[in-house]
């Protein structure tokens, strides 16, 4: 009998997300305000950025990786990495992502690393 509640609890405990990874990161690039996006289980729908209360028009948001703007939205693929870099929100504490899978308030760092702009850099 304790031998299966063991092995119950130590399923039930396999299954709790121990460290949850942080799919998103926003940190300031010379005048710029980088919003750094990692790899979702789900396709991700950005249909606004709201930074500071002033809602950016998605298309004026320079896209790095393999987002694209289509019917208004900013499309970024499941398990792909992809970088949002938002002109004239460097004044900004926080930025709010409206997606499909909720909205999402991001802290901007002063400093921060999106490897995806590493690479990008790197093919200049």
């Amino acid at each position: 009998m304790y031998d299966y509640l063991i092995q119950l609890l130590a399923h039930l405990v396999s299954l709790l997300p121990l460290a949850k990874e942080k799919p998103y990161e926003a940190f300031r690039e010379g005048g710029l305000v980088v919003i750094c996006i990692y790899g979702l289980s789900k396709d991700l729908e950005v249909e606004a950025v709201d930074v500071g209360g002033y809602y950016l028009a998605l298309d004026s948001a320079e896209r790095v990786g393999p987002a694209e703007l289509r019917e208004g939205r900013i499309l970024i693929p499941k398990k792909t990495q992809a970088a949002l870099l938002l002109k004239g929100a460097e004044w900004a504490d926080e930025v709010r992502l409206h997606t499909n899978r909720g909205t999402h308030t991001l802290r901007i760092q002063k400093h921060g690393r999106c490897p995806l702009l590493s690479e990008a850099e790197k093919n200049l």
